[in-house]
């Protein structure tokens, strides 16, 4: 288990064994057990919080133009930063995009990626951007190929 970071919370995010790699993203704190937060998890906090704060798309948009393929100290104090603007939700915002920022580095390690953190990226997109349901982001790659996602992501400048 890697500890990526100790939020002012008290919560825990680390790189764990997952279905598929060792680079699963889990959560815990005081209040949750430890846990993978998914797509569909991270989609609906993101769209519901959308309707108060216009900014969010662009903030990730910055996150994931600093995604390698490792966790730099850099990019989390970024945003640390970015997610001051939210005032009185800050700490949650940092725990957000944290988790979707580890979540693209884990699509950057995957063995044999062709699209990377793109894959994120473009659930985002269409999320925030496309009006899709957090359903219908979260499953828009299920099924498709590499081809006709990278097209899409492509479509949409990333």
């Amino acid at each position: 288990m890697e500890t990526i970071k100790v939020f002012s919370n008290g919560g825990k995010l680390f790189y764990s064994e997952g279905n598929f790699d060792k680079w699963c993203v889990y959560y815990e704190s005081g209040e949750k057990p430890m846990f993978p937060p998914t797509d569909k998890y991270y989609f609906k906090y993101l769209l519901r919080s959308s309707r108060m704060y216009s900014t969010i798309y662009d903030d990730l948009f910055s996150v994931f133009n600093q995604t390698t393929d490792r966790v730099e100290e850099e990019v989390l104090q970024n945003i640390v930063i970015l997610s001051q603007k939210y005032g009185a939700y800050a700490i949650q915002f940092e725990i957000l995009f944290t988790v979707i920022y580890c979540a693209m580095i884990s699509e950057e390690k995957k063995e044999h990626t062709r699209l990377g953190k793109r894959i994120k990226m473009l659930g985002i997109h269409q999320l925030l951007k496309e009006n899709f349901s957090v359903d219908e982001a979260a499953d828009f790659s299920r099924n498709k190929s590499w081809k006709v996602l990278a097209a899409e992501c492509n479509k949409y400048g990333f």
